[in-house]
């Protein structure tokens, strides 16, 4: 069996479950981890706790804005700076680039794209921008979602990678009942005896049996939306209650189970679930949120878990209820922390930022005046300078920084930052095209938070 890694009580993560007035606690005998006091309180109008620090100097920032300025000059581009335009909309798939002009893009998932923009653009078409006519995943790349926001079915891992045992009676059994019921056409039933099977197991907690049964899940929840809504709350009852049966026991067993393997396909198993837009509220009300940032304290160093985590707190923070259940429960700090512990995986790095980005903002896209430490601000920064390279995650991080820079006291941490200058500049140097109006309008937002 997997070890747990040690997690760090000074980490200021608080998880326990403080459910909102209400809602029922189902998960009373779950394990907590260590908690502290929380995060100190702001004010909005001080600079947070590093305000004594004096700014670094303008002259970079100036000179990056000089060169974009003359980038857009070059390419006979005319742009307006429009100071009050929607910083982020994380619940439309349309990506506002003036009061007046909406570009529509990709409508795959009605909420699956976060975009802000503060210019107006008009390109004059007797000139061709630098960089060619090549097409990129950008905010940038008219009639394109943005790649980084963009949100699908995560993969299964190979059978070579995480083997689940048959030869034991109980799971050949079971296989054969579920394949039955399979082949006779009765979705439901094959759902409902895999449910009943983790549940039961809870009491024996045979690892493989339970592997088994969440993987086979996370197989049917791969293939329809009717199978997702089956699993979160199918016509069957567990405990006398109905609704959200199948997302208690799945995440119950995660909290249980102190099990690499388990909480590994439980992510997986949510995240797939989540990608169905009514059922994230139903899994954020069962604990889903909780049980993944336990997962991933646990276990900081599984990438793979890391990875199925992080897609499905990506996918869950476009749904209100769950990024207020993130809020309290600190999960933008577990979110930098494993941003700093997989620094050079992209897939961790781009779906954190979103994460961290999606939950600086509410359902309207107007930022939250919530505390955001230089930890995530360090975390996004760092992820540009690691990946430089993949527009992807710069794109990813310079969203991020924008929605934060509405704050004064972000605005500043940001600033102070040794990081800042350099990767605005190599962002710059390697996607002008895609991001020199983002680069600019985050040097204005920035400017105009500190004056």
């Amino acid at each position: 069996m997997d070890q747990a890694t040690n997690t760090n009580p000074s980490a200021d993560i608080a998880l326990g479950f403080d459910r909102d007035e209400g809602q029922n606690n189902i998960l009373a005998d779950q394990p907590f981890l260590p908690r502290d006091e929380g995060r100190p309180s702001i004010d909005p109008n001080h600079n947070n706790d590093q305000s004594d620090e004096p700014l670094q100097s303008d002259e970079p920032l100036d000179t990056l804005n000089m060169l974009v300025q003359q980038f857009f000059s070059e390419n006979n581009i005319e742009v307006n700076f429009d100071p009050n335009a929607q910083v982020i909309n994380p619940n439309t798939g349309e990506c506002h680039v003036s009061p007046n002009t909406v570009l529509n893009l990709t409508d795959q998932h009605d909420d699956d794209v976060s975009v802000w923009d503060g210019m107006s653009v008009v390109t004059r078409p007797d000139r061709q921008p630098r960089g060619g006519n090549a097409s990129r995943p950008s905010s940038s790349s008219r009639g394109h979602s943005i790649a980084s926001h963009e949100i699908n079915e995560p993969r299964l891992p190979a059978q070579s990678e995480d083997p689940v045992p048959i030869n034991s009676p109980d799971i050949s059994v079971l296989r054969e009942l579920v394949d039955d019921f399979l082949l006779a056409g009765n979705v439901e039933l094959a759902i409902e005896c895999l449910t009943r099977s983790i549940k039961e197991n809870a009491h024996s907690k045979d690892v493989n049996l339970a592997c088994f049964c969440l993987t086979k899940l996370w197989d049917l929840a791969r293939e329809s939306d009717v199978n997702k809504r089956a699993i979160i709350s199918g016509p069957y009852k567990l405990d006398g209650q109905r609704g959200v049966a199948g997302a208690q026991v799945i995440i119950k067993t995660m909290m249980l189970s102190a099990c690499c393997k388990i909480e590994r396909i439980g992510c997986g198993l949510l995240w797939s679930l989540s990608m169905m837009i009514e059922n994230r509220p139903l899994i954020s009300k069962s604990g889903g949120i909780e049980a993944i940032l336990n997962a991933q304290l646990r276990y900081k160093n599984d990438l793979q878990l890391q990875i199925m985590a992080m897609g499905a707190l990506k996918v869950l923070s476009f749904d209100p209820r769950a990024k207020g259940v993130m809020r309290r429960k600190y999960g933008t700090d577990v979110v930098a922390l494993i941003m700093n512990e997989h620094t050079f995986d992209a897939t961790i790095q781009s779906d954190g930022c979103v994460v961290i980005g999606n939950c600086a903002v509410d359902d309207g896209g107007n930022f939250v005046e919530t505390r955001v430490y230089e930890r995530e601000i360090e975390a996004v920064l760092a992820s540009m300078a690691a990946h430089e390279g993949s527009l992807v995650v710069v794109e990813a991080a310079l969203f991020t920084l924008m929605s934060l820079a509405c704050s004064n006291a972000n605005a500043a941490v940001i600033r102070q930052n040794h990081l800042i200058n350099i990767a605005l500049e190599r962002a710059f140097d390697q996607y002008p095209k895609e991001l020199a109006m983002t680069i600019l309008t985050f040097i204005k937002r920035l400017k105009e938070q500190s004056s």
